[in-house]
């Protein structure tokens, strides 16, 4: 629903104490400004050296022309791990109380003091749109899946970049972006093999490394890099203001977030793209998955998935012809019967399924929020 965000403080809103953290030093310049920022480094590193979450504090001053100097306080989160240690899970208003709490317990750790209200009431100056989907296992891995999708970079007024980490052993994402917005699709469990830190995804990476659980769930995650440009999206949904956003303007609506997501993946995947991702490719899928399961050798493995294939493209009929004049009769015969009880596991999986595309939407349009069982 929303993973990281980016709130603002305004001077006014929250006092640094003499003892606080903010010990880092950065310098920015361009035409006509200069942004120097504090920033808390040692502690937030600390924190990640012992698998805890710390969101990304900042305190930036900036000068523009011979204008006052403008200070502000700056907190980037990524709210599911702030409450969840990992962004596996999704958050959603219920988790607005739990949020706002852990982040006063943060601020002071460090040496600011606020209060809730004020947090409440902070601008939004960047959102993170996302939806986590579990693949059913018909439908492939998540490597597999992103890989189809990588086919079809039709996201008009954008770049592209498709990233594999460590050879794609270890994770994928596609990459639509420009100068005002960013799409991500990924590989949820490889985006943690390679960048997780924290102790709950140490778990999840020691459960992939025990096979206890599978590389089938990935990512859609959607962002404008530009407080203006945000706004003037979320005028489009939230009636009610032009401006200043907060957090619980994003939290209390779900479909606000859902209509957003729904939205980017029509512009990138139109109904003419769907149609180029076929039913029988995703029942190929789910025929190499019920032969892993049945531990047969590599080998037999792509024999059978050729004649099966092979089935597909010019019917049984057509098969047993083409083998007839390949094999001596011995042989034909002792195939045709593999190939009868091959084609009655296919008979048994060829249901009306749908295909890749039409069930992401579909998990779009639902857009159940994913929280820890109970």
């Amino acid at each position: 629903m929303i993973d990281s965000v980016v709130l603002q403080l305004n001077k006014g809103d929250y006092t640094i104490c003499e003892n606080n953290k903010l010990e880092g030093v950065r310098a920015q310049q361009g035409k006509g400004f200069i942004v120097n920022s504090k920033y808390c480094k040692d502690f937030a590193d600390k924190m990640k050296k012992d698998g805890l979450y710390f969101p990304v504090i900042t305190l930036p001053r900036s000068k523009s022309g011979k204008k006052e100097i403008k200070e502000f306080l700056e907190i980037q989160v990524s709210l599911p791990k702030l409450v969840y240690g990992s962004n596996i899970y999704e958050i959603d208003y219920s988790d607005l109380d739990n949020i706002l709490n852990k982040l006063l317990i943060c601020l002071k750790q460090i040496g600011i003091e606020t209060n809730k209200e004020n947090l409440k009431n902070a601008t939004l100056k960047r959102v993170d749109f996302s939806k986590i989907i579990l693949l059913p296992e018909y439908l492939g891995t998540s490597k597999q899946v992103i890989k189809k999708l990588a086919e079809f970079n039709y996201k008009p007024s954008s770049d592209f970049d498709l990233k594999e980490y460590n050879n794609n052993s270890d994770g994928i994402t596609i990459k639509f972006y420009n100068k005002t917005q960013g799409y991500a699709i990924y590989d949820k469990f490889g985006e943690i093999i390679n960048n997780g830190y924290t102790l709950f995804e140490k778990d999840i990476i020691k459960a992939l490394e025990d096979k206890r659980l599978k590389k089938n769930v990935i990512k859609f995650e959607f962002a404008h890099q530009r407080k203006q440009s945000l706004e003037a999206f979320l005028r489009k949904r939230i009636k009610t203001k032009s401006q200043g956003f907060t957090l619980p303007d994003v939290l209390q609506d779900k479909n606000i977030a859902k209509d957003i997501l729904l939205e980017i993946f029509d512009k990138v995947y139109s109904p003419a793209t769907q149609a180029l991702i076929t039913l029988s490719e995703m029942q190929e899928n789910r025929l190499e998955q019920y032969l892993r399961d049945k531990n047969l050798p590599l080998k037999k493995r792509a024999f059978i998935s050729y004649l099966v294939n092979k089935a597909t493209k010019i019917g049984a009929k057509g098969l047993f012809e083409e083998l007839r004049e390949d094999l001596s009769g011995g042989s034909y015969d002792r195939l045709k019967k593999e190939i009868s009880l091959i084609l009655v596991e296919l008979g048994d999986i060829s249901q009306d399924l749908p295909n890749l595309l039409q069930y992401l939407r579909a998990k779009h349009d639902e857009f159940k929020i994913i929280k820890p069982e109970s």
